[in-house]
């Protein structure tokens, strides 16, 4: 046996690569001496693994085996060692990443570093009688909560393809945090957007929908959100972005869209407000929320304290839509240069007021 634990550095090694260590290996089984291994193409469902040894062969590894899981540790074994030539690049880690090659050839590489790359579109399903130990593929074993389906998907490497997060009817009472994103891809929490309120994000003390820091692109649709005692609807940070589209406001605590520290909030289908809040537009230190050419429905008489509160250079885009029905409570209050564009004094209540530098048209 030949144990190899002097590896040579790859000095183009791209990010996405990772050096595997090379440990007690019949030298035999490859026909030359190996010292480093570069993966090339990693994928966690039949697909193929290419390794690119320094001397020749290659090896080429195929078929990976069901993850297995000891006491806390999970990994991916991968089987099936033979000769190839591929080198294809499309494998995504994580984290730098190491791996064993044993006596059989067989690779273990540490499930949390390996970033699995999606080959089409993709569907995960949440209901309320699912479960997060499921692997949410189907709808007979969708997730038990949308987050876990948020962190899974942000567990990939979208490459251009496009997530969708099916959520059947039901009410779901934990906070949606959205998290950063690998590829190009989007992805759309879909829940029933011909009747958003059979699909309801209902939180206690807490934030129904927050997008804190959060690179990617989003959509949110198909859902009712209200929160009771204190929390915002949906509360975007530091440079996110959500789009938005067929959804319903039911009753807030606080405020039902805040986009705060350059995030942006794009209302993008015709929507509906059927229940009150302190503020239903909450935009400030640079952010920004911009409504579409789209309808908003407000049914009842909703209370506000303001229907839209923008300061410190935040920004509302409402030229577009059009209100349907009223409100208790005033227009707006813009200050310290601040921007509320309607161009028709559209809004919907009664009087407003600007100071420092806000302006409102």
């Amino acid at each position: 046996m030949t144990d190899f634990d002097h590896l040579r550095p790859i000095p183009t090694l791209p990010k996405f690569m990772s050096r595997l260590k090379v440990t007690d290996l019949d030298p035999l089984s490859v026909g030359t001496l190996p010292r480093l291994i570069e993966v090339q193409t990693a994928h966690k469902d039949g697909a193929t693994m290419m390794a690119h040894w320094t001397g020749n062969p290659q090896l080429s590894v195929n078929d990976f085996v069901e993850a297995r899981r000891d006491g806390n540790d999970s990994v991916w074994t991968v089987t099936g060692a033979s000769g190839g030539t591929s080198d294809d690049a499309s494998a995504n880690f994580k984290n730098p990443a190491t791996a064993d090659l044993d006596m059989d050839g067989n690779s273990v590489i540490d499930a949390d570093n390996l970033r699995v790359a999606l080959t089409a579109n993709r569907t995960y399903y949440v209901a309320t009688t699912g479960s997060d130990s499921n692997d949410g593929l189907s709808s007979g074993s969708p997730f038990l909560t949308i987050q876990k389906a948020i962190d899974t998907v942000a567990a990939l490497d979208l490459s251009t393809y496009d997530v969708t997060i099916d959520v059947g009817n039901g009410t779901y009472t934990a906070t949606v945090t959205t998290k950063a994103l690998v590829g190009a891809g989007t992805v759309t929490i879909d829940g029933d957007t011909s009747t958003p309120s059979n699909v309801v994000i209902s939180t206690t003390s807490a934030d129904a929908v927050r997008a804190w820091h959060t690179t990617g692109n989003y959509t949110l649709q198909g859902v009712k959100i209200q929160t009771t005692t204190s929390g915002h609807g949906i509360y975007a940070d530091n440079q996110s972005i959500l789009n938005v589209g067929a959804v319903e406001f039911g009753a807030v605590a606080n405020s039902q869209i805040v986009a705060l520290n350059q995030a942006t909030v794009k209302m993008t289908a015709n929507y509906t407000i059927s229940g009150g809040a302190t503020r239903h537009y909450d935009v400030g230190v640079g952010g920004q929320v911009v409504v579409g050419s789209v309808t908003v429905t407000i049914s009842g008489t909703p209370t506000f304290t303001h229907f839209a509160i923008v300061y410190d250079q935040g920004a509302v885009s409402a030229y577009l839509p059009t209100f349907s029905g009223s409100i208790t409570g005033t227009k707006y209050n813009v200050t310290m240069n601040a921007t509320c564009r309607t161009d028709s004094d559209k809004l919907p209540g009664t009087g407003g007021s600007t100071a420092t530098g806000g302006q409102y048209s």
